[in-house]
């Protein structure tokens, strides 16, 4: 026997061992750092994002200015986003805290359970607890988890994180439904359902970023809301 053969079968075990259903702690902790790191990345997009719309802005309003102010303001420097600047800890903090909960003890709970309702690997049974999950744990993680990251940062009201979340949970259950009812089939039809939570966190990290952008994007909704009341100069002008 190779030591590359041992190797692989050691390696083998290990994963086995710490993906069990009952290690509610391996499962929490992964949540918690794919969690986090989703979040971080989040707002790297975030900020960025920010920084050309600021900078689009700035290059507008500079088209408008005389020769001479455009002269003044030339030599000044734009200050560039870093992952150290503005980071919002608590908003971290929150995503990891969700990762916890969510990987740690509903995902494993949730998978057996539909397991157990819909018993088999054949494909009619796939199909039936792809859609089941989409339909009943989707919706309600992606409430949970939109909720929870704009009530826990102490920033919202909770009616604000529910009329937030009624502007945003339709287009969110669409895209939830193109890349979860797929990944669904795979999962229940081939992957060990003891190494399912960790498969899952891993998908999970790439939707949450989603999620995060979804759920703490109350200025986009807050600016869209004035601009549709307030009236343009020359109306307030001919009124």
């Amino acid at each position: 026997m190779s030591p590359s053969t041992v190797s692989a079968r050691t390696l083998q075990r290990i994963f086995q061992s710490i993906g069990r259903p009952r290690n509610i702690f391996y499962n929490s902790l992964a949540g918690c750092i794919l969690f986090g790191i989703s979040d971080a990345l989040a707002q790297e997009v975030e900020h960025r994002q920010g920084a050309e719309n600021e900078e689009d802005g700035r290059s507008s309003a500079k088209e408008w200015r005389a020769p001479a102010q455009r002269q003044l303001t030339s030599s000044s420097t734009d200050a560039i986003w870093t992952i150290g600047d503005d980071f919002d800890q608590t908003r971290f903090v929150t995503a990891a805290g969700m990762g916890v909960f969510l990987t740690g003890f509903l995902y494993p709970a949730a998978y057996a359970r539909l397991d157990a309702l819909f018993v088999g690997k054949h494909w009619q049974a796939v199909i039936k607890k792809s859609v089941t999950e989409v339909a009943t744990v989707g919706i309600f993680v992606n409430s949970i988890s939109m909720f929870g990251r704009g009530y826990l940062t102490g920033r919202h009201t909770p009616q604000e994180c529910v009329t937030h979340l009624r502007k945003e949970l339709p287009m969110v259950t669409f895209n939830d439904a193109r890349l979860w009812i797929p990944y669904n089939c795979l999962a229940f039809g081939f992957i060990p359902i003891h190494i399912r939570p960790v498969t899952t966190s891993f998908m999970e990290a790439a939707w949450q970023t989603y999620i995060s952008l979804r759920s703490n994007n109350y200025n986009q909704h807050s600016e869209l809301s004035q601009s549709s009341v307030i009236q343009s100069p020359i109306q307030v002008s001919m009124s």
